[in-house]
């Protein structure tokens, strides 16, 4: 009897995902809108924002002359290695297409995506995602966002660049389908470089 009482009373563990069987539930947006601040919060800091309510808290904006220091600061966190001036970045913004990514308000991250530059239609899209937001499904979101703007801009083949150091950055490629083809150090640099393609 001990055991029997034991087994009843003992709590099944916690689950932070649905199970993959079960749809998820949405919740009407007119009672997300109702949430207060702090609850918006914490279902993003969980991942569970956009599956539970349906609704991206996401936003998104093309970088412009009064925008490129939110990008330089966003890529310099995460690639310390190679650190851009604003120039630079100014630079970028004439042959690349750049965006920042929000959520609500705050910054969350910058993309990078480089149209095709030969009939071999070889773009490169790349998306940093700030350390205090990750593991939260914004990665996710912004990657396919900015796919989707490298296959309008014609890409065939889609490649993308990470930091050897940044780890995060590789389990997020790689488990996105990326595989890696190339290592590399640049002149003056001591880390290398991984280019991978999606598979």
């Amino acid at each position: 009897m001990p055991e029997i009482v034991e087994a009843k009373s003992r709590k099944a563990p916690l689950r932070l995902d649905p199970p993959p069987e079960s749809p998820p539930a949405r919740l009407p947006v007119r009672f997300a809108r109702k949430m207060t601040a702090s609850t918006q919060a914490d279902l993003t800091s969980l991942g569970w924002w956009r599956w539970v309510t349906g609704v991206s808290r996401l936003h998104f904006e093309a970088v412009d002359d009064a925008t490129l220091e939110k990008w330089r600061h966003v890529h310099n966190v995460i690639i310390p290695a190679d650190p851009l001036s604003l120039e630079d970045v100014r630079e970028r913004r004439q042959r690349f297409h750049l965006e920042l990514g929000y959520v609500g308000d705050v910054l969350a991250g910058c993309s990078t995506v480089r149209p095709p530059m030969d009939d071999a239609g070889k773009a490169t899209v790349i998306v940093r995602v700030l350390p205090e937001h990750r593991r939260q499904g914004i990665g996710g979101e912004f990657f396919q966002r900015e796919l989707e703007h490298a296959r309008a801009m014609g890409g065939k083949v889609i490649e993308t660049v990470v930091l050897e150091s940044n780890q995060d950055g590789l389990r997020f490629a790689l488990s996105h389908g990326f595989v890696e083809i190339e290592r590399y150090v640049l002149p003056g640099h001591a880390v290398p470089f991984i280019d991978l393609r999606l598979t």
